[in-house]
């Protein structure tokens, strides 16, 4: 009886071990269902944030689309007002193209010339001994214009 007592004892302790065995089996298991719940909530936590920031870039081109709208009518609107303007002073336009313009359209590639030409109506002939550099001043000038292509060619205008 001793024997099986001791049996048992034994039996006991190898039971109690396998018991800690599989607690401590159970408890790593735990900790890496623990580990990829965290993973996945961050992985979806960053999806949600990616998604997140894709619709506020798609507002953000929503709002820049509606303004350019807004800017072409307005420009639609001028350009209209512009014609009409035009067709009601036909007097003071010439033809180009099939365009009538105002007068004081220059042609990019006459710019320059009218540059010096404004230079002399505004300060007289200018002595020969004094040199500009027409180009970069016509350059300068041109800050003070708009230019508009019509036809495929460029026109100056204030």
């Amino acid at each position: 009886m001793h024997q099986t007592l001791i049996n048992l004892v034994e039996s006991h302790e190898e039971y109690l071990a396998q018991i800690a065995d599989l607690e401590d089996h159970l408890i790593e298991k735990q900790d890496e269902l623990e580990d990829l719940h965290e993973e996945f909530a961050d992985a979806v936590m960053g999806e949600a944030e990616s998604i997140i920031n894709k619709i506020k870039h798609c507002e953000q081109l929503i709002d820049f689309a509606k303004s350019d709208i807004r800017q072409a009518k307005k420009f639609a609107g001028e350009a209209a007002d512009l014609l009409q303007y035009m067709e009601q002073h036909t007097d003071n336009y010439e033809q180009v193209g099939s365009w009538r313009l105002p007068i004081d359209f220059i042609h990019d590639d006459d710019f320059e010339d009218h540059v010096q030409e404004l230079v002399r109506d505004l300060h007289g002939e200018i002595e020969s001994w004094i040199v500009i550099d027409w180009e970069s001043t016509a350059s300068n000038i041109k800050y003070d214009y708009t230019l508009i292509t019509i036809e495929g060619e460029e026109y100056w205008f204030q």
